[in-house]
């Protein structure tokens, strides 16, 4: 009788191994049971607490309202009458009719896809899980593995490094066809493309105001990595130069090729200045950048107004430097602070019962930002500018010279940013001129927001050209290479009649007198939500919304349509507004925004796109 003797390979025997496996009924019960728990307890956990916080908010809302209370991710439905909206309106070529599929995808861009979008935005942030996980995890990576995030570097010795100014010291010229391509495709379908090459803005913007007699003087105010590439990396250890982008150069040269004479725009470039301060002495060199922030020392800030002051003064009429002419004294002042760069990277917990938890286990460092933090805080002097009153400086509209800036202007300007207040570029800048300075200023979106904000005042009326004889348009270098480089008009009206005695509503005109504070209610038609916190470096921003089928509360006012700007975030965390959405109706209590736009005029905020210059802007007191 013949055997069958074939020896089995390991092969052989482990498939026959993985094709008999036996599991217990039990076993494979609990694995189910595990798995689907796994699966459906975080979105589970989600919707008890979305309709926890909303009934907590408004006690009196009632089980009935079904759509008061809705969790967020229910949010998409409310997309669909919208996109049938853009798919009915979409535009088609030279005015024409556009095909089915066009008008589809144009609608999926412009309404579905951005929806989304903010959705996943706004769920990081709710998000109970993500909101447990985030602090302790993000805080383990930067201060101990010495690993940041998208939009932060963790450098040498604590310093921290913003991701757009190491980008563009490390990336490609600005100017550049890779660079061209590289920011096309990074853009998203449901925003107008940006603007990329800097300079027709720049050209169109200095003979504008050459028309008007005005010389215009560029500050492209460097960035960190620019002046301290050492604190990113050892190999710059005793580096003498600026890190420059390749494009900076062939940007002056290019200038000076198309503006001449009369119209060359001065482009005032302090890094090589800076350097030598850096390194000046026997001593160690000096630190000119705070540490854990984005932004310049005061003494280097006040260095650069020196320098900015010399080179302004010859364009000036003759005796408006004269030292009689201004009372500006000094008044120094210690501040301290840990810096916008660590706010990303060392974050708080946001929502309430991850809150409560970790400060009944003992670490309230993770839900309240007051505490030690990873990263220490740092002191500096700051000069405050005082008239002799002893009064704050003031802007001052019949000045000659205009400075438009951005947060490096800012910084040490408002108290919003942690930093001091009266002491920034402008009132420095005064100081050293011994002579009054206007000034327009904005945190972030350097490259068109004040140039905005300034064609905006003359569209309204407010002529903040008359008198001036140079416009110096300060912005962060890392801008040339980020920023959004539209051609803005600026274009003069007359001066607009004095405001009613009270509330109005004459077609879509809602007019507020003076300090008048009213509640009116809204459907909104737009908003831009402010991005995800310690994502930017911005702790604070003016959301803005168009509501539009306004009334106020005794009826005098129907149909009528405003802007209306208020905080969308605040110290890093979202308000209950960042969570509106397109179609709801707010209640909220407004005054005009002209009472208190030389508080919050300066804080970064969005901006709606198709808008009318006539639709009156209001700032929201409260929410109701």
């Amino acid at each position: 009788m013949a055997t069958d003797t074939t020896k089995l390979t390991r092969e052989d025997v482990a498939k026959i191994e993985i094709g008999q496996t036996d599991v217990r009924p039990s076993v494979a019960w609990t694995i189910i049971v595990v798995f689907f728990l796994t699966v459906f307890a975080v979105p589970v956990s989600q919707h008890v607490y979305e309709i926890r916080q909303a009934f907590a908010a408004n006690p009196s809302l009632r089980w009935t309202a079904v759509s008061s209370y809705l969790p967020r991710c229910y949010d998409i439905f409310r997309s669909l009458p919208r996109a049938w909206q853009a798919v009915r309106g979409a535009p088609g070529p030279r005015g024409g009719a556009a095909s089915l599929l066009n008008r589809v995808r144009y609608a999926n861009n412009r309404v579905l896809l951005r929806d989304i979008n903010e959705y996943s935005d706004a769920l990081k942030e709710d998000s109970l899980l993500s909101d447990l996980m985030l602090a302790p995890v993000q805080r383990l990576m930067a201060g101990c593995l010495g690993v940041g995030n998208e939009q932060a570097y963790v450098g040498r010795d604590g310093w921290l490094f913003y991701r757009p100014g190491v980008d563009y010291v490390t990336g490609p010229g600005f100017l550049s066809a890779r660079h061209v391509t590289r920011r096309e495709k990074a853009e998203v379908e449901w925003q107008d493309p940006p603007v990329i090459d800097p300079i027709p803005a720049i050209v169109d913007f200095a003979r504008q105001l050459d028309r008007r007699g005005i010389r215009l003087m560029l500050l492209p105010t460097p960035v960190k990595p620019v002046i301290h590439p050492e604190k990113l990396s050892r190999r710059f250890e005793g580096f003498r130069q600026a890190l420059r982008n390749p494009s900076f150069e062939s940007l002056q040269r290019r200038l000076d090729e198309q503006l001449t004479g009369a119209r060359r725009t001065i482009v005032l470039d302090p890094a090589d200045h800076l350097i030598a301060r850096k390194f000046a002495g026997d001593g160690a060199p000096r630190e000119l950048y705070l540490r854990a922030d984005t932004h310049w020392t005061p003494e280097t800030m006040d260095f650069v107004a020196g320098m900015l002051a010399r080179a302004v003064t010859p364009l000036l009429d003759e005796g408006a430097s004269d030292p009689n002419r201004s009372g500006w004294v000094e008044q120094p002042a210690e501040v301290t602070n840990t810096g916008d760069i660590a706010g990303m990277v060392q974050p708080c917990a946001k929502t309430p019962p991850v809150r409560r938890l970790y400060r009944a286990l003992g670490l309230g460092r993770f839900a309240d930002a007051g505490l030690p933090d990873v990263f220490p805080r740092q002191t500096v002097t700051v000069r405050r500018v005082l008239d002799a009153g002893g009064r704050p400086w003031k802007a001052d509209g019949n000045a000659q010279v205009l400075l438009l800036g951005d947060s490096f202007s800012n910084i040490y300007s408002s108290g919003e940013m942690g930093w001091g207040d009266s002491a920034g570029l402008a009132e420095r800048l005064s100081f050293h001129l011994r002579h009054g300075v206007d000034s327009i200023i904005r945190n972030d979106a350097g490259s068109h927001a004040t140039r905005k904000m300034l064609a905006d005042e003359l569209r309204a009326g407010r002529d903040r050209l008359a008198g001036k004889k140079v416009v110096v348009w300060q912005f962060a270098v890392r801008e040339l290479a980020v920023g959004d480089w539209q051609k803005i008009e600026l274009k003069q009206v007359a001066a607009p009649p004095k405001p009613p005695p009270a509330v109005v509503a004459t077609g879509k005109v809602l007019a507020l007198k003076p300090g008048q504070v009213v509640q009116i209610t809204g459907k909104i038609a737009a908003l831009e939500r402010p991005g995800r916190p310690g994502q930017v470096p911005y702790k604070d921003f003016i959301m803005p919304l168009h509501l539009v089928d306004v009334r106020d509360e005794k009826g005098t006012v129907r149909g009528a349509e405003a802007v209306v700007f208020l905080w969308g975030m605040r110290n890093n965390e979202w308000t209950a507004a960042a969570r509106w959405s397109d179609g709801q109706t707010v209640t909220v209590r407004v005054r005009p925004w002209e009472d208190v736009l030389a508080r919050f005029g300066s804080v970064r905020r969005g901006e709606l796109a198709d808008v009318d210059i006539d639709v009156p802007t209001v700032w929201c007191e409260e929410l109701k």
